[in-house]
């Protein structure tokens, strides 16, 4: 079998006309979604549901505080 030019899709023409891009987001926003349901799930069976819940916000808490990069620190000058 072979490929002809017009059955072909470039880069461009696959994320925004063929919806590639928005197809890749929703299914890393369902992935994640899902595992955060599956971390308070095993969460919540070894510790309790208040504990699981505070478990898993504390880790999308230092998913914002911690691993993401300030926007502001490389603005400031460091002290000597």
């Amino acid at each position: 079998m072979r490929i002809e030019d017009y059955q072909r899709w470039g880069l461009f023409e696959w994320l925004f006309e063929q919806n590639g891009l928005l197809i890749g987001a929703a299914v890393a926003l369902i992935a994640s979604v899902l595992g955060f349901v599956a971390c308070y799930l095993v969460s919540t069976a070894r510790y309790g549901p208040s504990e699981g819940f505070y478990n898993v916000t504390k880790v999308i808490y230092e998913l914002f505080a911690r691993d993401l990069p300030d926007p502001f620190q490389a603005y400031m000058p460091l002290p000597d």
